[in-house]
Formats: structure tokens, sequence, C-alpha cells
């Protein structure tokens, strides 16, 4: 089987080196980009203003935090890559960059899934340099981007608590320990627009150890602060409420409140404040989302989020159009690849040279066989806003190899690191 699989790929990839250099005639480079000296302009850093706002019951306030150590990235905008970057309070005053649109952004730091007491807060916002001319800044103003969650406990609850008493909080990768007196408020990254949170409740209650307690909350967002709370009622055996004793029992009940939101602040599109990095697509199922800053995964005419494509009839004479337009308005980090096979397996892949998980903007030796199948690699996916991910000729042989189940899970991160993961469904 390896042995086949190996003659198509190397059939294929030569056909296809055949075809772009064909194409290749037609790129002319005549070397004087090389040595073509670009215009310059000044960015003034002192004009650049970081402001830390919050909104309460709709009221937006600038939040008295320390911005000291907040880190500064400049980033080129069209191509997405990182330029210069400072820590807030050890900026210079002038900074030289050639001419071109560059985007700015705070970050209070770098953001961890879970942290007790550290809120992370972002903002950013774009701006153009033009030759021989100094560029100000206007204030760049962040906002919560955590999700800030704390516990609480009904007063005749609390009274029964046992101190092994845990509660035990999770978003996404993200997860923290609340003690039975744990003050401290915990801020999880929010993995994407509909994260779930999952409080779980353990320990000794009046003397005994309770079952956990599990419950989940769906969409929770960044900037939100949820309050769980824990209470206790007592009910018979009917279920019903009861003032008595005999034939109580007594149940732990857990609510989760929003206490104050600033998600849906939106400071303008030139400021383009991202949430956090998601983990799949939005209300469309077409990894679409509400957010124009996060990256997004599009199935080319279908519904990648629920549609089984049918790849069985493919063949080398005519392969199956399957395309996955990747867009990212920051530009791309990365674009990973996870391919979940019945047949395609890690073992059958790696005989020819390829492998079941890739980075397509990193992809190290597997570069030369992704290329020669098609896949844009390297430098044709860092920093683009847009990339077309065609496996059209990997289609024909998924069947040749038999009948299954095939998965592409596909995560692209752009430069903010937001992050969106979509997964491509086909059977043979």
């Amino acid at each position: 089987m390896k042995r086949f699989l190996y003659t198509y790929i190397v059939l294929l990839i030569t056909l296809l080196m055949f075809s772009s250099c064909g194409r290749e005639v037609f790129s002319f480079d005549n070397g004087e980009k090389d040595n073509e000296v670009l215009a310059e302009g000044q960015l003034n850093l002192t004009s650049l203003k970081v402001a830390v706002e919050a909104e309460t019951d709709g009221v937006i306030s600038r939040a008295n935090i320390n911005t000291a150590d907040f880190i500064i990235r400049i980033f080129d905008k069209n191509q997405g890559n990182k330029i210069k970057e400072w820590k807030y309070s050890e900026m210079p005053e002038i900074f030289s960059l050639k001419v071109g649109s560059y985007l700015v952004a705070a970050y209070s730091h770098d953001i961890m899934p879970a942290e007790f007491d550290r809120p992370y807060f972002y903002g950013s916002q774009s701006f153009d340099i033009t030759a021989d001319n100094i560029t100000d800044i206007e204030v760049l103003k962040c906002f919560l981007r955590s999700i800030k969650v704390t516990v609480e406990y009904a007063d005749n609850l609390r009274e029964l608590l046992g101190d092994d008493v845990i509660a035990n909080v999770s978003v996404g990768e993200g997860a923290l320990a609340f003690a039975k007196n744990e003050v401290r408020a915990g801020h999880f990254q929010a993995t994407n627009e509909t994260a779930n949170l999952l409080a779980t409740l353990t320990g000794t209650i009046d003397g005994a150890i309770i079952t956990p307690i599990e419950k989940a909350f769906p969409g929770v967002k960044a900037g939100e602060h949820r309050i769980i709370r824990y209470s206790m009622k007592e009910v018979d055996e009917g279920g019903n409420g009861s003032g008595g004793s005999a034939g109580v029992t007594i149940v732990i009940d857990a609510t989760c409140e929003i206490v104050d939101v600033n998600v849906d602040v939106d400071p303008g599109t030139e400021e383009g404040v991202p949430d956090f990095p998601g983990d799949g697509g939005g209300d469309d199922g077409g990894g679409g989302t509400d957010n124009p800053d996060l990256p997004t995964i599009v199935g080319d005419g279908f519904d990648i989020a629920t549609a089984i494509i049918d790849v069985s009839e493919a063949s080398f004479a005519s392969p199956i159009s399957i395309k996955v337009n990747i867009g990212a308005s920051k530009g791309i980090r990365n674009l990973n690849v996870e391919i979940i096979s019945d047949t395609l397996t890690p073992s059958e892949l790696e005989g020819v040279g390829l492998a079941d998980k890739f980075d397509l903007a990193n992809p190290g030796g597997l570069a030369e066989g992704l290329s020669g199948l098609g896949f844009p690699v390297g430098e044709e996916v860092i920093g683009q806003t847009s990339v077309l991910f065609d496996i059209t000729n990997f289609t024909p042989l998924i069947p040749a190899l038999g009948s299954g189940t095939h998965k592409f899970k596909i995560n692209v991160v752009d430069q903010d690191g937001n992050s969106v993961t979509e997964t491509l469904t086909l059977k043979s």
C-alpha cells in the first residue's frame, strides 16, 4: 500500500512541477527590487498613550490601572509580521519605519489559559507611515479581553462547608481551583465566541463527602465578569421545598450571573480590538464570525461545519474539487492541519515523506512534498490575509486506499494569537 501511495504522490508532484514551471516563465524580476532604497518616515512614540477602559452599566470609564509594563508591538499590516516590541515605559521617543501601513497593539501581558488576579487587556489601532513625515498615534484604548470569574456561597451553605471544598472552574484549556475561602478573581482565556464555563464542586458538606456537582454555563465571552453562586435548599422525597426535617434532602444548586460586560464595546474599526483565540466557526457553521478581527475558515460552496463530502468516485482523471478559503485580517501566523483518517494513517503518510500533522506556515522537511501536492507553504502562508487550502489534487488518493471517514482538522492562528478551528470531513 505504501508503495502505491508513494508512486501516486511522485507522479502527481511531477505533473504539478511541470505545470508550475510553465507558469513561472511569466514571473519576471529585473533584480532592481533588492537594490531599491525604500523611503522612510518616523513614528512619534511620545504621542502614544495607553488607556485602559472599562464598562459598567453601559457607561465607559477610564480604569485606574498601571500600564508601565504593558507590551507594545508593531506589526506590518499587510504582511502580518512583527516589526518591533517594547515595554511601554521603555519606548524610544522616535522610531523609523519604511513607508507603509502598520498596526500598533498594546498587551497587558502574554495571556495564559488561566490566572488568578491577572486580568488581560488588549487594544490596537492602524496607522500609516509616509515619506519624510512624522506620524502621531492617538490614544490606544485597551479593554478587558479575559473572562473574569469569582465564586460565592450562600450563607446557609457556607457554614456547612468543609475545609476541603473546592470549586474547580475551567474554560477551554484553562483551569483554576477555587478553595472555600478564595477571594481572588480568576481570569480565563476566552477560547471562542461561545465558550463553555464548567464548574465542579467537590469536598465535604455537613460532614459528608459529596458526589462532585458539575454544571456547565455556555456562551461566556471575553470581557464578562461571571459570578458562580452556590446555594442550598431542602426538598422532600417528592422534590418539593420543605421546612421540616423528616425525609429532607439537601440539594446544592449553582447559578452563574453576568455582572458586567464590555465585550460589545467597539472602539472603532481603526482600533480593531479582537476577541481571544477561538476554536470554532460562527452562526452559519461555515467558519464565519461576527467579529471581523477573528480568522475565518469557509468552505468554497459548502458548509464546512456540517458537510460530509463523498470522494469515493474521485480519480486521477477526474478529481473532486474541494477548496477552503482561509482568511485572517491580522495576517496568518500558523496554518495547522491534522489528518484523522481510517486509511490515511500516520504510518502510511510517513512512508512517503508526509505526516498526519503539519503547519503549512512552518512545514520544515515536509515543504517539498506539500508544495508538490499544490499546498501553499512558508512565505505563501505567513503574513498573508487570505490563503486557499485546496485538496482537489489529493482527493483521488483517498478512495484508492479504501473506504472510510477522513477528517482534515484545520486551525488558523493570526499574528495577534487569535485562533479558529474547523474540520473538513470526507468519506470514501
